[in-house]
């Protein structure tokens, strides 16, 4: 994985949407979700209860896209 700057990945996404045809939402959605899988993956292998990263994902801006992830 290669880390981008802020500029870099609204190009990305600008790029993904217009070349591609993909809704900004769906972006949204995969990010989110990827995200709620990758954060409950690490605390299983902490071996806690990964219902509780749900209170993590939803201090961030996207919160409630990660936030149904977990409840899905």
């Amino acid at each position: 994985m290669k880390a981008v700057s802020v500029a870099q990945m609204r190009e990305i996404d600008r790029r993904t949407i217009d070349d591609f045809g993909i809704p900004s939402m769906i972006l949204m959605e995969n990010a989110g979700r990827i995200t709620a899988e990758t954060i409950i993956k690490y605390f299983n292998t902490l071996r806690g209860n990964p219902r509780l990263s749900s209170f993590f994902l939803l201090l961030n801006d996207t919160g409630y896209l990660p936030g149904k992830a977990v409840d899905e």
